[in-house]
């Protein structure tokens, strides 16, 4: 998990798993995954803190799209 920073989003994770990832034959392989799931290219998860005391509910932004590179 060297590539994820931290307090990572699912976003933040995916992304850092695909940069582990040797080969864009094997990203598509990872991304069939996530896109499956819903965190897909252009999917998006948000808090929003204002003053670091109040936080609003969770935004969530869906996408099952894969890159165009993966077939």
């Amino acid at each position: 998990m060297n590539y994820t920073p931290a307090a990572p989003a699912y976003e933040d994770m995916r992304d850092g798993i695909l940069a582990a990832v040797p080969t864009q034959a094997k990203d598509c392989i990872v991304w069939d995954a996530f896109a499956q799931s819903g965190i897909g290219q252009g999917a998006d998860g948000r808090v929003t803190c204002y003053l670091g005391l109040f936080c609003s509910a969770p935004t969530i932004t869906e996408s099952f799209a894969k890159p165009a590179t993966c077939p």
